[in-house]
Order: C-alpha cells, then sequence, then structure tokens
C-alpha cells in the first residue's frame, strides 16, 4: 500500500482506500492514503494521522462516511433484504463503526466528505441525495453542514476547489435547481428541475428508478 501511495502521489494522483477497522484505517493512513472510504471509529493516533499525515499527497486526510452501504442492511427487516444473520450483524457493527467515526471526526475538525458506495445493494445513482438525509439524521449534521459537505467539502477533498464547489466568480457552472428549498427539506434534492454542469444545461432530466427499492428505502 505504501508503494502505490508513493507511485500516485509522485504523479500528483491522490489515493483512497477501503477500511473499516481502526487497525485497518491506521494502517491505510500510515501508508500515505488520502481518502478513508467508509470509515471507523478512532483512536489518538488515528485522529492525528489524519489532521497531519506526512505521507499523503497534502500533508491531511479525509473520511468519507457511506451511510447507505449498510443503512438498509440494519434498518430493514431481514425477510426484506434477504440478509442472513452474519450479513445483518456485520451491517451493524460497520454503521455503527462509521457513526462513531464520524462523530470523532467532526469533534476534531477531521474533513468529512459524502460518499455512498454506488451500485451496492440497495444503493442506487439516483438516491444520492439520501447520503445527506442520513448524514443529518444518524450524523448529527445539520441540513447546510451536509450539503456543504457534498459540495465545498468534497471538492476540497478532491483538489478541484479552485474549479467548482461553491458558486463563485471564475469557477465552473454546476449547479442543479429545484422546485423547492432543500434547507427546508433535503428531499428536494430527489428531482431537480435542471442540471447545469460545466455550463450545459439539461432541463426537465429523466432519473431511472426502481420503484420497489425506493419504496423500501421510504420506510427507514
Amino acid at each position: 500500500m505504501t508503494a502505490v501511495c508513493e507511485e500516485a502521489h509522485a504523479r500528483g494522483v491522490l489515493v483512497a482506500a477501503h477500511a473499516q477497522s481502526v487497525e485497518g484505517v491506521r494502517n491505510a493512513l500510515l501508508a500515505g492514503v488520502d481518502t478513508i472510504e467508509h470509515g471507523s471509529s478512532m483512536d489518538e493516533e488515528t485522529i492525528a494521522l489524519y489532521k497531519d499525515n506526512p505521507k499523503s499527497l497534502r500533508g491531511w486526510s479525509a473520511m468519507i462516511p457511506t451511510l447507505q452501504a449498510c443503512m438498509p442492511l440494519v434498518k430493514l427487516d431481514q425477510s426484506v433484504t434477504s440478509a442472513n444473520d452474519v450479513v445483518h450483524a456485520n451491517a451493524v457493527l460497520v454503521l455503527d463503526e462509521m457513526v462513531a467515526g464520524i462523530a470523532a471526526a467532526r469533534e476534531n475538525d477531521i474533513p468529512i466528505g459524502m460518499g455512498t458506495d454506488s451500485a451496492v445493494t440497495y444503493v442506487t445513482h439516483a438516491n444520492t441525495w439520501l447520503e445527506l438525509e442520513y448524514l443529518v439524521r444518524f450524523g448529527g449534521f445539520t441540513i447546510a453542514e451536509a450539503v456543504n459537505t457534498a459540495t465545498a467539502g468534497n471538492a476540497r477533498i478532491l483538489g478541484i476547489d479552485d474549479v467548482t464547489g461553491s458558486l463563485e466568480v471564475g469557477k465552473s457552472a454546476d449547479v442543479i435547481l429545484l422546485d423547492r428549498n432543500p434547507m427546508d427539506a433535503l428531499s428536494a434534492l430527489r428531482q431537480p428541475r435542471a442540471v447545469i454542469a460545466h455550463g450545459h444545461l439539461i432541463e426537465n432530466p429523466v432519473i431511472d428508478r426502481i420503484t420497489e427499492i425506493d419504496d423500501q428505502l421510504a420506510s427507514i
């Protein structure tokens, strides 16, 4: 893992690693990983490495929790998910660890990004907004903090905050237009009226949905 990080960083490329335990996260950070996908609870050494990581590309690392990846397996009945007891218990453990990691990151000013683990069971590309909802409901975020995580926060973590992530003169025109105010309810993000990407307008975008999954997720 250290060799991968060294080669990537020599080319100015960030490195992400899947890690779901304190030991796994610590080993990844010691190797120089820039973003930890999923994450776990943190000990003092891990907290220090996130904030000051000399082997990472920029001297710090970020946590990217993916609450959607296991939330349905925890919150939906096993008769619905078809998850056996082992899968369910593992999902509970992973979710608890991620929530603990989010709390530690927030308490210690560690950068948190928004990710989803899209395409795993119950995580559809059309429901990215649910990750923000879960950050509010289970991670202690305000709506404004959750939206900032997905926009300016993610742009900073990816190293593209000079290009996008906020509405400023000179930055890329990356905007969504909504019928309702997401500051009142994040579900307003579910169906944008229009998307502007790099200045290109897409009006009334058609989003392919899996109704059965949407209905099940709505019960969480």
